[in-house]
């Protein structure tokens, strides 16, 4: 069915379990990881984003373009070769979740944390590490939101009105980035 590993409270104990899940990636052969966050603003966490991209790790970054410093984030994650995707305003994208998968299947954290200073160093939190079936789940709910989501470099509306800019080449790679999600179908053995 799945196992529900080592429950995280606190900062030193989640970093441990997202740099546990991100280890697990590294070691897996053609492993992509999904990161769903309300916020990410802490440089612990943007900096082990960046380490396991450069390690092969093909990474995806959805997050909340209402949250606080979302914007600054997602530019300094993309600088360091990153994929950040921006979610739909509706629903509120509130999740909290690294879901990593390969063809031996899947490892998930998720939990109340943001993946911001305060979470991992002044709050009381409480974080679950999920393997097997259950991870997997998520790791399908976490597709299906970067699914929804588009590139963060891709113009939302024009400044005169609810019609988007002109058909460039960069809008018309971000219309299509709803067939994003289909190159992880090679990962998808379970």
């Amino acid at each position: 069915m799945g196992r529900y590993g080592a429950f995280a409270s606190g900062g030193a104990a989640i970093e441990a379990s997202l740099a546990g899940a991100l280890g697990w990636a590294e070691a897996q052969r053609r492993a992509s990881c999904d990161v769903v966050a309300n916020y990410l603003t802490d440089y612990w966490v943007q900096d082990a984003l960046v380490a396991a991209a450069h390690d092969g790790v093909a990474l995806n970054v959805v997050v909340n373009p209402a949250a606080y410093g979302a914007e600054a984030a997602s530019r300094w994650l993309e600088r360091h070769g990153v994929t950040v995707l921006v979610a739909p305003v509706r629903p509120y994208l509130h999740a909290k979740v690294l879901v990593c998968a390969a063809a031996r299947g899947a490892v998930a954290v998720v939990g109340s944390a943001n993946f911001s200073y305060d979470a991992m160093h002044t709050n009381h939190e409480l974080d679950a590490t999920l393997s097997g079936r259950v991870a997997e789940v998520v790791w399908r709910w976490a597709t299906r939101v970067a699914a929804e989501a588009r590139p963060s470099s891709c113009p939302t509306r024009s400044r005169g009105g609810s019609r988007p800019r002109s058909p460039t080449a960069r809008t018309r790679r971000c219309a299509s980035s709803a067939t994003r999600a289909s190159w992880r179908s090679t990962t998808s053995a379970w």
